[in-house]
């Protein structure tokens, strides 16, 4: 009966009464493999039950640690604008043995730790983010990987890998992964608010130039917060994603 509720031995207390474990237990307990443990008559009962109960707490309390410290560190490291690298550097800190990258949905890669990427695996990347909801798994050159989706709501905006399959991570190791995910977040809303702001500049700058409006060092200036000599003869390169806009179209957009 003990051995169908899962318990895995019993613990047998000595009293006055009963000096020696009776044989018939201990014959019992070998017959369905179980432990057998023998308590002496000046240890009581609650030592074990404490001592049980602080065995239970700790290995509650020591993962929950570990998350609390970890999160602190991936805080202080996007603090400090260490950014994507920094927090796969924690992550390799306490797993060195994880190959990880991060690849946007554009097939960007944004930072790698433990290994290397090739085109066709950041392709092959971009492709999962699109499905709804992504894969669990890629199959890559470098072999079978672990996805975790980088994004708050709605598509995510990244990827975050592990070059090992899902079934070869233990708890604790896809438990630092997917808190890494949920960092990584916030460095690419970031990335995505100096992006924004870069755009926004530019397109003020372009109509500066088109309406005529702006001065010469004024745009000269500006040019030369893109990296831009403003007394260089420049070349104006529109680009777009669809295939059936004409050229009209494409010229008439801002």
């Amino acid at each position: 009966m003990l051995r169908a509720a899962g318990a895995r031995g019993i613990v047998f207390g000595l009293l006055d009464t009963t000096p020696e474990t009776p044989p018939a237990l201990i014959d019992a307990c070998r017959r369905a493999n179980l432990l057998l443990l023998q308590l002496p008559i000046e240890v009581p009962f609650a030592a074990v039950t404490h001592a049980a109960a602080n065995i239970v707490a700790d290995a509650r309390r020591n993962p929950l640690m570990t998350t609390l410290r970890r999160a602190e560190t991936f805080a202080n490291t996007l603090a400090a604008e260490h950014g994507a690298a920094g927090v796969l550097r924690v992550l390799r800190h306490e797993h060195p043995d994880l190959p990880l990258a991060l690849v946007d949905r554009t097939g960007a890669l944004l930072a790698e730790a433990g290994t290397s990427l090739t085109a066709g695996d950041r392709t092959v990347t971009t492709t999962a983010l699109m499905r709804k909801p992504p894969p669990l798994e890629l199959v890559l050159d470098a072999g079978t990987a672990t996805l975790l989706p980088v994004g708050a709501f709605g598509q995510p905006e990244a990827a975050l890998l592990c070059l090992r399959p899902a079934a070869h991570l233990s708890e604790a190791e896809l438990s630092a992964l997917s808190q890494a995910a949920h960092f990584l977040v916030l460095d690419i809303a970031r990335r995505q608010a100096v992006r924004a702001s870069e755009e926004r500049f530019a397109h003020e700058l372009i109509d500066m130039i088109i309406s005529g409006t702006g001065s010469t060092p004024d745009i000269t200036r500006r040019l030369a917060a893109f990296g831009l000599d403003g007394g260089e003869a420049l070349v104006v390169l529109a680009v777009s994603s669809r295939g059936d806009t004409t050229m009209p179209e494409l010229a008439a957009r801002p």
